[in-house]
């Protein structure tokens, strides 16, 4: 049966007993409807996770979960709440039927069925449903016009009053027109000079005031302060609670400072603070200090900790903007040594960021001259020792000698350069897989690959994995994309259930060693889970790793996730990670990252020693 739209009524039926499935699945699919059928409330309540049906008949006795169960948890949730719902019940189930009607059932239908009745009441609730909705639409249209006068007759009285505001102003322009012009002039040169959001000092005074000393050859230093994870303020929080943090780290460093030295801001959430006397390291230890305390805003309370470089006059600057640069190379330094540190830059630093530089340069075309080559290491069962699968690990054959990913993959994120090269590594990772596959059919071998959170953002990402699975004709979940815990922060982001249905598997390496979230595993469609390598290195001494891991271990056998150990290179850590019931590892005890060619080697020989055994 159509909608007023045109469209077919959706309509899921909730019954242990196929025999009723089938009963009204005929009366309804006869009548015109779509029809969706579950034979438990579990199976129906993920069913609404991927369609909203028209209306819902729902069987009061399921063993299990019951009727009644079922709709409470249905209507717990406000995506599911306003579907009608219609229960089924033997004819003599008086009490349930009054049961079902007062937690908010809108019919029931009792059994047998009869065919007339049970279309007849459908049919009345989608109509009064769709009059429901029609109603609502149109007391909202009402309410909208009736806003819309309201704002009308407001504007209309705010004409008026402004009209006599501006009849009183003109009385009085003509005396303090030069008195207002003075004033703006004023205001003028003061916002020139500083910050709107904060009110300190901006760039261009501190530019200028570095220029007079400079002439002056006088003392001075610099302090480049940028906070750290300021962006997931922002991401998190929103953009106007990111600016009340501003303002409040604005008030607390200026508390820090007496004259003459000054705090100013110069864009973003970068601070320079012109220190004037001869306490600097002792100012930048009293900032870091203050850091480590909370900030209280908008009724939030935040933690959030600076980065600080350091650069002094000593260095014997001739221009304002080459002492910011290297306060920022130092800030930057440190930065990357962890939150709430601060370093002193030295001429070493100045060559180290136009090393960077030009590695960057390299990155880019290493990328067109197709510089780059995958290795793989196996994945292997604890139990048989029989390869699962490998991890794609990109190598960069540089001129000067192979480069580690560790070394450029953070650049290749930070630019941006890491989306092309992601796409080469997992067409080349899944070229590979299907030569495998071809080569050993009868081995269901895997592929693992990185997949880094930058690479989420992008808006074809889901089109260009599917072109490249068709393109290398990928066998659904044979592939695993590998990601950090960082992308569960925004799992909508990733779209990991579409990523699920195309047949991507999903893995979490380094497990709990950052964000983690036990209901979002729960939640998300995760089917691996991957322990850091750094507890395998202090696994044997170290009861409190041992403890973490088997925590994992339980953890992913609740959740029905494979759990695979990175890192093993000793045959005791192989048997203390079997007691505790682990079943894949990965490491070079098994091998190293291997090029192609000696791992298709590795494949054979490990084919033959599982043969043996």
């Amino acid at each position: 049966m159509k909608d007023v739209q045109g469209e077919r009524s959706t309509i899921l039926v909730v019954d242990d007993v196929p025999a009723n499935l089938g009963i009204l699945t005929d009366f309804l699919d006869e009548a015109g409807f779509e029809v969706l059928v579950a034979q438990d409330g579990e199976s129906a309540i993920q069913k609404l996770n991927y369609i909203i049906p028209d209306l819902i008949l729902l069987d009061i006795m399921m063993p299990e979960m019951d009727g009644f169960e079922t709709y409470n948890q249905l209507k717990s949730n406000s995506l599911h709440s306003q579907i009608p719902v219609i229960f089924i019940t033997a004819l003599s189930e008086t009490s349930n039927i009054i049961k079902g009607l007062s937690l908010g059932a809108v019919d029931y239908i009792t059994k047998p069925f009869q065919k007339e009745e049970v279309l007849a009441r459908i049919t009345t609730h989608l109509k009064l449903r769709h009059l429901s909705k029609t109603l609502e639409v149109k007391n909202q249209r009402l309410l909208q016009e009736i806003e819309e006068h309201a704002q009308a007759r407001r504007a209309l009285k705010q004409l008026n009053q402004e009209l006599e505001s501006r009849i009183e102003q003109r009385t009085r322009e003509l005396s303090q027109a030069l008195e207002d012009l003075q004033n703006m002039q004023a205001q003028l040169e003061y916002n020139a000079f500083h910050d709107s959001l904060t009110d300190l000092p901006n760039r261009a005074w501190l530019m200028k005031r570095l220029q007079e000393l400079i002439a002056r050859n006088s003392s001075y230093t610099v302090l480049f302060l940028d906070l750290d994870r300021f962006k997931i303020v922002n991401d998190s929080l929103g953009h106007l609670a990111g600016d009340e943090l501003l303002k409040s780290v604005a008030s607390r460093i200026q508390a820090c400072l007496e004259f003459p030295n000054t705090a100013t801001r110069i864009g973003g959430d970068e601070f320079v603070i012109l220190v004037e006397s001869e306490e600097a390291i002792e100012i930048t230890k009293k900032l870091l200090e203050q850091f480590k305390l909370p900030f209280k805003f908008s009724n939030y309370e935040v933690v959030i900790e600076a980065s600080i470089g350091i650069s002094f006059s000593s260095m014997g600057y001739q221009e304002p903007i080459n002492i910011l640069r290297d306060a920022d190379i130092a800030m930057y330094r440190s930065k990357k040594q962890g939150s709430g540190r601060y370093e002193i830059f030295d001429p070493q630093m100045q060559a180290d960021a136009i090393a960077r530089l030009q590695l960057e340069q390299d990155l880019r075309k290493a990328i067109a001259q197709n510089e780059f080559c995958l290795y793989y290491q196996p994945i292997v069962s604890l139990i048989t020792g029989q390869i699962k699968g490998f991890e794609a690990l990109v190598r960069w054959n540089h001129p000067q000698g192979m480069i580690a990913p560790d070394q450029f993959i953070p650049l290749a994120e930070e630019t941006g350069l890491i989306n092309p090269l992601g796409w080469w590594i997992l067409r080349e990772a899944c070229s590979q897989l299907k030569l495998w596959q071809q080569q050993f059919p009868h081995l269901p071998l895997q592929m693992n690959v990185n997949f880094s959170p930058v690479q989420f953002e992008q808006i074809d990402f889901l089109q260009e994995i599917e072109e490249i699975l068709q393109e290398t004709r990928t066998i659904q979940h044979t592939l695993t994309l590998e990601i950090t815990e960082t992308c569960l922060l925004n799992p909508a982001n990733c779209d990991f259930a579409t990523l699920n249905k195309m047949g991507v598997s999903l893995c979490i390496d380094d497990f709990c060693t950052g964000y983690s979230s036990l209901s979002l595993l729960k939640k998300l469609p995760i089917d691996t889970l991957k322990i850091d390598r750094s507890f395998m290195q202090t696994l044997t001494y170290n009861p409190d790793d041992t403890s973490l891991i088997e925590t994992i271990i339980l953890l992913g056998k609740s959740l029905n996730i494979k759990v695979v150990a990175e890192g093993i290179e000793t045959i005791e850590q192989i048997r203390i990670i079997q007691n505790l019931g682990c079943i894949w590892g990965q490491g070079y005890f098994f091998a190293k990252p291997l090029n192609s060619d000696n791992a298709t080697q590795f494949i054979t020989i490990n084919e033959k020693k599982v043969k043996r055994l």
